[in-house]
């Protein structure tokens, strides 16, 4: 199974992308989410990029937060309520 696939099978399970770090279990998957993350960062900067916009279509269809920040703190202000 590919990562993508992983990450699509964590995201039914648990209802997000946001794979804590200290999970051992995916250990694999947080680096992979990462690499995602900076390749897009480089993709938006204009920079070399391995990133597709087939990709970022495909992660973004599942709910891939490419911010962090912002997802920790949507999720936290949904916990809030």
């Amino acid at each position: 199974m590919n990562s993508y696939n992983k990450l699509k099978t964590f995201q039914l399970r648990h209802g997000h992308c946001n794979i804590p770090m200290i999970y051992k279990k995916y250990f694999q998957l947080v680096i992979w989410t990462t690499e995602q993350r900076k390749q897009y960062k480089l993709m938006i900067e204009g920079k070399a990029s391995i990133m597709t916009k087939e990709r970022k279509q495909a992660l973004e269809k599942i709910g891939f937060q490419w911010n962090l920040n912002s997802a920790t703190r949507s999720q936290q202000s949904r916990n809030i309520k």
